[in-house]
């Protein structure tokens, strides 16, 4: 009996699978590369507040803001100063 409903399991998926048709998926739109915001696009201030201005490691801390903030500032279009 069990070997009964295993066949009609059996033909019952070849049936299901046979009428299916494979369908190519639809090619995906190429990703637009990034374009840098309109000039007209607010500036971004980030405000630093270091607990020493003479510590080094603040001194490091705000140099390494400036940096990232110039870096992105190039790649968005977008204006950012620390202060």
């Amino acid at each position: 009996m069990r070997r009964g409903t295993l066949a009609r399991s059996f033909v019952l998926a070849l049936a299901v699978l046979g009428g299916c048709k494979q369908q190519a998926a639809p090619a995906a739109p190429a990703p637009e590369p990034e374009k840098p915001a309109a000039p007209s696009v607010k500036p971004i201030r980030i405000a630093m507040i270091a607990k020493s201005s003479t510590n080094p490691v603040f001194l490091s801390a705000r140099r390494g803001a400036e940096t990232a903030a110039k870096d992105l500032s190039t790649k968005t279009g977008v204006p950012i100063e620390v202060i």
